[in-house]
């Protein structure tokens, strides 16, 4: 299965969890080892491949913004420049 921009489309209910302990929340809000875990998923490839799409959409925005949501739901920049120069 591919998973890029090019599938996914927004608003189709695509971007939010409809299962689990984070059932009605948006990908934007779930932690990126949730999302990394949900990608590992043979079950969710075939039961929700527009959700997957998603999933790797967002993962992929995420990175190139250079942070990630950790396991307790906080925002977490990577290497900010200016934390170097002291």
């Amino acid at each position: 299965m591919k998973i890029g921009k090019a599938q996914y489309t927004q608003g189709d209910n695509s971007d939010t969890i409809p299962f689990g302990k984070h059932k009605g929340e948006g990908i934007s809000e779930v932690s990126d080892h949730y999302l990394e875990w949900m990608l590992e998923q043979d079950w969710a490839i075939e039961k929700y491949p527009k959700l997957l799409e998603a999933i790797g959409v967002e993962l992929t925005n995420r990175e190139e913004q250079g942070g990630h949501i950790d396991q307790a739901g906080n925002y977490e920049a990577n290497d900010l420049p200016w934390e170097d120069e002291q």
